[in-house]
């Protein structure tokens, strides 16, 4: 047997440097997995994760996922990886086998740099917030990555290192971040009612709510999903006219970033077809005070039922006013502050009257509706937009592919085509 003549790293004089490099890589690999558990999810929420800091644009964004997996779990395996080849490095006596652990490390590292280079310029110039729990790991991992890079032996062990080394990380991460970018989730997906798992509506809301069968004086019955939904457009909060050849039913939070930039699309859509399409806003408050299917509230949802109940209030005391202070409501990255839209309300409404309202039997089946439809649909995501027998989800950022599946929902055509 060879005698174990390539040193290791945890060798005297470099033991410092191991003990550093593993203290470091065990802190990222822990900070990984935390975000992974409490991270996991719409509707989770780290601890502190909230304020100025706005982490959970991070975690809960398009970007923290790479091919269908959160990026957190490549975080904590690439962490967990260089733990155990550096306890395997340990055992291994032949030098081949040294050599071969080293290179791996060495590659490995050189992807981890790269790699949280990639993700850190993601938080800074994409998604312009920066999560402190991502950026802890972050730094301990490129403390450990950059010293293994600096220190590795395999540089002086490995024939012409310089190249055998770095064109698989430099292949590596390219191809980590083309994968990245490529597969980057939920941009457009229109599902047709036999794509759906539709739920059992059951003794819920559907059977009490407005959305039911029923015809009154100044009424008009919507059908959408082949008769698995049925309103009263007169009896429903809208923006545009009711007189309007289609209509899109939107489910929605005033907190979802998603559902901002949808909601200016959709703007934009209507514009385009010059008053044709009619738009139903039912609120989906992702927080746990008024939907029993949250168990934690995201933090990036806190107030979302307030915001929803305070709006259909003012949409069931002045329906012609609504449209106006939900546009106010949805401009901008964020919603404006609960006592700002309350104020805003007020200039317009009787105080009385909008205090009635949050209570009344309007807002507590509009609310309902827009549980119960998206419980039915089985959405896993907002917002949702239901036209015709099609369901379409969107981040609003495929602009073109929303327009082509709502037109194909619809049956209509580009006007300006």
């Amino acid at each position: 047997m060879e005698k174990r003549d390539a040193q290791g790293l945890c060798s005297e004089p470099a033991k410092g440097v191991c003990i550093v490099v593993k203290t470091a890589c065990l802190i990222a690999f822990l900070i990984s997995i935390y975000i992974l558990y409490f991270g996991k999810g719409a509707h989770a929420s780290l601890h502190g994760c909230g304020g100025e800091t706005n982490c959970n644009e991070v975690i809960a964004s398009r970007w923290a996922v790479l091919a269908g997996l959160p990026v957190a779990i490549y975080g904590a395996m690439g962490y967990g990886s260089v733990l155990l080849l550096f306890a395997l490095e340990g055992t291994a006596m032949v030098r081949k086998y040294r050599v071969q652990l080293w290179s791996m490390i060495t590659v490995m590292s050189l992807m981890g740099v790269g790699f949280i280079t990639w993700l850190t310029l993601v938080q800074w110039l994409i998604l312009e917030h920066f999560c402190p729990y991502c950026l802890s790991a972050h730094a301990f991992g490129a403390i450990a990555f950059l010293l293994l890079v600096w220190k590795s032996p395999a540089w002086k062990i490995v024939p012409r290192s310089s190249w055998r080394l770095s064109a698989p990380a430099v292949v590596g991460i390219a191809a980590m971040i083309s994968v990245h970018v490529l597969t980057v989730p939920d941009t457009t997906l229109a599902e047709s009612l036999y794509d759906l798992e539709l739920q059992a509506a059951g003794t819920s809301a559907y059977n009490n709510g407005s959305v039911q069968l029923g015809k009154k004086k100044e009424s008009r019955l919507i059908s959408l999903l082949d008769g698995n939904i049925t309103f009263d457009l007169y009896k429903m909060p809208v923006l545009g006219s009711r007189e309007a050849p289609y209509v899109v039913l939107e489910l929605f939070d005033y907190n979802c970033p998603a559902c901002r930039r949808v909601y200016d699309k959709m703007e934009e859509f209507k514009r385009i077809h010059k008053g044709q399409v009619v738009v139903v806003p039912l609120p989906v408050p992702m927080e746990s005070d008024c939907n029993p299917a949250i168990k934690r509230t995201h933090v990036l949802f806190k107030g979302s039922c307030e915001y929803a109940r305070l709006a259909m209030a003012v949409c069931a005391v002045d329906s012609d006013f609504f449209p106006e202070l939900h546009d106010w409501m949805m401009e901008g990255k964020y919603p404006p502050e609960l006592q700002e839209v309350r104020t805003r309300a007020l200039e317009t409404l009787d105080e009385g009257a909008l205090k009635k309202a949050e209570t009344g039997e309007d807002v507590q089946k509009w609310m309902a509706d827009g549980l119960n439809i998206y419980n039915f649909i089985n959405g896993k995501s907002l917002p949702k937009l239901i036209a015709g027998d099609s369901v379409i989800s969107s981040s609003g950022l495929a602009e073109k592919k929303m327009y082509r599946g709502l037109r194909e929902a619809l049956g209509i055509v580009d006007p300006r085509e």
